[in-house]
């Protein structure tokens, strides 16, 4: 079977009536519907596959046909490509870098490579393999986010780069959430089946007369009950998107976070750049992860694998929104509890700057640089924290402990979680 992977479909601006010139020629054009390849056509067009690719060919030279991405790889669609062909060595102006902007020149550069990706194929898109399981799939995304989420560059002037990291940011979580569905290889990709049929070995007794001809009828039969006109499968799935839209309202209504949230994860899935689904998604997501939390933390006695579980939906949270104050106040705690100091630092400062009057946060920044050894920046903080709140009970006890009115352990049981 040819190996040509693009995918035409006839340009808006072209009537299919006036390209036929004889039946045969009518049917193939009826195959091209924007979703199968070149050499699925070549193999279903009803003509020599010499044929076919000579009229494909001459509609295409002469502006009837244009090309969507390439299906079968996996390739992402991307709406800023334009739809009309391009010329042979046309290329278009790269983007410089602006020096003037609050974004260094090498975190620009990368910007802009990742932009230039955004048509890659999800799996190249997020760095992993094919066969990447959830785990894989979840850290390379929670890696990228930290690069390329919009509210890491909060306050700065970034210029057009803004933009341009929102168009990525939302392209990676449309990757990271279909890849991580699990139905997603069959209910996104409609040539799913007719690739398996493709590459799958004859059925048929290659012994009987005419066997190869049998595997052939088989064959195309398999790609016409499979294969379903495009834009019936698009309205279909958009519609499907719609109704689970509708159905997380009502849940956002209820503050049913749970359920919105498994509603956003389906819609995204069916209408992947639906801006709505994705605008909506972080939020949602959050606040169904932080009651999760909840739930976890409520649990006696805590153990290791809890307060492991609790963090990694922390971070989830925090992929999808970074400045978020509760989870970064929340994820400090979790990750103080485990031990890593340098990640509880991370998250306690970031939700310090966020909310700079809250004093439990002030308790818990203090606490974590007390655990790092800077003892001195702990005082400022616990100190600034009763300032907040003279009440203040973990904010007095901490700074008993770093003044030596204290200098037992913590007792038995006390969490450092707030």
């Amino acid at each position: 079977m040819r190996d040509d992977r693009r995918v035409p479909q006839i340009s808006e601006d072209c009537d299919p009536g006036n390209l036929a010139r004889t039946p045969a020629e009518g049917y193939l054009l009826s195959r091209i519907d924007g979703v199968t390849p070149w050499s699925i056509l070549c193999e279903i067009g009803g003509l020599n596959p010499d044929e076919v690719d000579a009229h494909l060919e001459r509609w295409m030279h002469d502006g009837s046909l244009v090309f969507q991405e390439d299906v079968i790889s996996g390739r992402a669609p991307n709406p800023e490509q334009g739809r009309g062909p391009v010329a042979s060595g046309a290329h278009t102006a790269k983007p410089e870098v602006d020096p003037d902007l609050e974004i260094s020149i090498e975190r620009q550069r990368e910007i802009l490579e990742m932009e230039n990706r955004l048509d890659a194929s999800y799996w190249e898109l997020l760095g992993v393999s094919a066969d990447a399981d959830a785990k894989a799939v979840k850290r390379a995304y929670f890696a990228l986010s930290k690069k390329y989420h919009p509210d890491r560059y909060f306050g700065r002037e970034i210029g057009e780069f803004e933009a341009r990291l929102t168009r990525i940011f939302r392209k990676l979580v449309e990757a990271s959430e279909l890849l991580l569905d699990p139905t997603t290889p069959r209910i996104s990709d409609p040539l799913h089946v007719a690739r398996e049929s493709s590459t799958s070995p004859p059925t048929s007794d290659p012994e009987v007369e005419g066997g190869r001809a049998v595997r052939r009828r088989a064959h195309l039969e398999n790609l016409r009950r499979h294969l379903r006109p495009a834009e019936k499968v698009r309205l279909q799935r958009r519609f499907q998107g719609v109704q689970l839209f509708e159905t997380a309202k009502l849940a956002i209504a209820r503050k049913n976070w749970c359920e919105a949230a498994t509603c956003l994860r389906l819609a995204i899935v069916f209408d992947p750049q639906n801006p709505r689904y994705l605008e909506a998604f972080p939020e949602v997501l959050t606040r169904s992860n932080l009651l999760a939390v909840e739930k976890l933390m409520a649990v006696e006695p805590l153990d290791i694998d809890a307060i492991r579980q609790a963090l990694d939906l922390c971070e989830e949270a925090l992929a999808h929104r970074p400045r978020d104050i509760e989870a970064n106040h929340r994820a400090a705690g979790l990750a103080l509890e485990l031990g890593e100091r340098e990640l509880a630092l991370e998250y306690a400062e970031t939700a310090r700057v966020l909310a700079p009057q809250r004093s439990d946060i002030g308790v818990t920044h203090g606490r974590v640089l007390r655990a790092s050894g800077f003892t001195g920046r702990a005082k400022e903080a616990l100190q600034h924290a009763l300032s907040l709140d003279s009440e203040n009970l973990c904010a007095q006890k901490e700074l008993a402990k770093l003044t030596g009115a204290n200098q037992g352990s913590r007792r038995k049981g006390e969490s450092w979680i707030t």
